[in-house]
Formats: C-alpha cells, structure tokens, sequence
C-alpha cells in the first residue's frame, strides 16, 4: 500500500499509474481486501483526540472491568 501511494515502481502495475488513478484504486468503496470508508476531507478541530478516539474505538482493547 505505501509503494502504490508513493507511486513507487517496485509496488506493481497499480503503483505504476498516474496520481489520480492511484487515489481512486485506493479509496474504491468496495474490495475484496480492504472495505474502505467514503472518501472525506479529513479535517478537524483536534487531530490529536480524534487519533485517540480512532485508536480505542478500533485498535485498543477495552478496559478489564472493575472487580466486584
């Protein structure tokens, strides 16, 4: 995935194509491999917290419970 962004020739023929079309391989709503979001700006307020948000809604494992 790193080589088809930097458009890196070693990463294949999708590598290989134009900017553009490399974008739109990349964010194609459906995949076999990768089920991809629509494509958003990406802006925010605080980049910070919503990394910290992203990483424990998906990355994280949630806090053991309290002991009773």
């Amino acid at each position: 995935m790193r080589r088809v962004c930097a458009g890196d020739p070693d990463g294949g023929p999708v590598a290989r194509l134009g900017r553009s079309e490399r974008f739109h391989w990349l964010t194609a709503p459906r995949s076999t491999v990768i089920q991809t979001s629509p494509v958003h700006v990406g802006q925010c307020a605080d980049p910070q917290m919503v990394l910290e948000e992203l990483l424990d809604a998906y990355v994280r494992l949630p806090a053991p419970a309290p002991e009773r």
